[in-house]
């Protein structure tokens, strides 16, 4: 059931490159990918297998930006090896600026573990040093020319908070599109930032942890309680489905069609990277259309190979709308 939205009934049409720069602010590290059959627990071991790829969410959102033809920068930090070399040189492949990615040096670049099963459930185990953390200190000119940030959780906290108050300073400000993920310690220390955001993204518990109340009920206690925070419009996003509840935009847009799996790994960063697309095309708030294409961008990821991989083209987006147009 879609619930009404005077945008809905409108079918997207056919997306053009916009112009404009999406920074991305967020991690970057070597994946280990292990494909299970099933999420192991204490007893026998899983059976699967393993790949080593670049990944991290900033990583992610940054590759899936520019697959879709934006002009797409990261702000991160590697550590001197091999692991942070190889990175880079996957970065500048996919097109994504990385003169903002820190090289810090005598440290090794973070590795996620990320276990997933054939049905696209997926549980990760980070391990990274405290000193790979993005410069800060210019981290306002480094966002001054971005006409969309993306935020991840996966820096410290203090990051998160530098880059929050400069895109505040910030005139004309970008759109600040924030991925509440991985949670943080000390989600209180963000509240005074959260009329800052105008999209918040996350799976519905990552969203309430951030609100204080994990387990609370998403419609009744978390999206009202971050809403009147300051937050503008607040999207869960879960089991490649996602529900949407703004001022503008009431809507529950169940996965679409395409979808191959249950879930993806991927998933979060294709939607983010989607709609900041459709936002730059636009140059409107997002309505229905914009975040039926960016559920469609989440159908089309993949459980079958490393996760920056998975991330579409408009080109496959489109397609997949157009087999399968919004409910009118």
């Amino acid at each position: 059931m879609v619930p009404h939205d005077p945008g809905t009934d409108a079918e997207p049409a056919r997306s053009q490159a916009p112009r404009g720069v999406v920074t991305v602010v967020g991690g970057a590290v070597n994946d280990h990918i292990y494909r299970v059959d099933h999420v192991p627990a204490a007893g026998p071991p899983a059976r699967g297998s393993f790949v080593e790829h670049p990944g991290g969410k900033g990583l992610n959102r940054a590759v899936a930006a520019a697959r879709l033809g934006l002009r797409a920068r990261l702000i991160s930090a590697i550590g001197d090896d091999d692991a942070g070399r190889r990175v880079l040189a996957y970065l500048r492949a996919e097109q994504v600026d990385t003169g903002q990615v820190r090289i810090v040096r005598g440290v090794m670049t973070a590795v996620t573990a990320v276990i997933v099963t054939g049905a696209g459930v997926a549980t990760a185990v980070g391990c990274r040093d405290d000193r790979i953390v993005p410069d800060v200190e210019h981290i306002r000119d480094a966002l001054a020319d971005a006409h969309a940030v993306l935020l991840t959780f996966e820096q410290p906290i203090s990051v998160i908070e530098r880059v929050l108050a400069a895109v505040r300073s910030l005139r004309p400000a970008p759109v600040l599109i924030v991925h509440a993920a991985p949670p943080v310690d000390a989600p209180g220390d963000l509240l005074r930032h959260l009329d800052t955001i105008d999209y918040l993204i996350g799976a519905p518990w990552e969203l309430g942890d951030l609100a204080g109340m994990r387990d609370a009920d998403f419609d009744s206690s978390v999206a009202p309680w971050l809403r009147a925070h300051g937050v503008r419009s607040v999207c869960a996003v879960e089991h490649l489905a996602c529900r949407v509840r703004s001022d503008t935009v009431n809507l529950d847009l169940p996965a679409n069609p395409a979808a191959q799996h249950g879930d993806s790994p991927g998933g979060g960063a294709a939607f983010g990277a989607a709609l900041a697309y459709r936002l730059l095309l636009t140059k409107c708030p997002a309505s229905g259309p914009d975040y039926y294409w960016a559920t469609a961008a989440m159908a089309s990821t993949s459980v079958a190979g490393p996760v920056p991989e998975g991330m579409p083209t408009a080109a496959t987006i489109d397609e997949i709308v157009a087999r399968h147009p919004a409910p009118r």
